[in-house]
């Protein structure tokens, strides 16, 4: 999960933009899953954006900066990692800030 170079979409990997948003942000969820088939993701309950590209490799994985040490601004309250591929609504309900 991140922004997109101008910082107006929230981006899963390479290219799956799950929404549109405006910086400073309020508090948000983010939910994505993905399976052999493809991923969906939602930002904050809205509606699930998804393609067909399936993470090959997770690879490394920062929470909260990139391996060149750069971060981004904020906070996280939970991380959750599921053994299983959700629904798509179960991701759309779960993308909600966490309270």
């Amino acid at each position: 999960m991140r922004f997109n170079t101008a910082q107006t979409n929230v981006i899963a990997g390479n290219a799956l933009s799950i929404a549109s948003v405006t910086v400073p942000l309020p508090a948000f969820g983010v939910c994505l899953g993905w399976s052999a088939t493809g991923r969906s993701g939602s930002y904050s309950g809205g509606t699930i954006a998804t393609d067909a590209t399936v993470p090959a490799t997770a690879g490394q994985v920062f929470l909260g900066r990139n391996q060149a040490g750069l971060c981004a601004a904020g906070r996280y309250d939970s991380l959750t990692i599921w053994p299983f591929r959700a629904s798509n609504a179960a991701i759309q309900a779960k993308a909600g800030a966490y309270s």
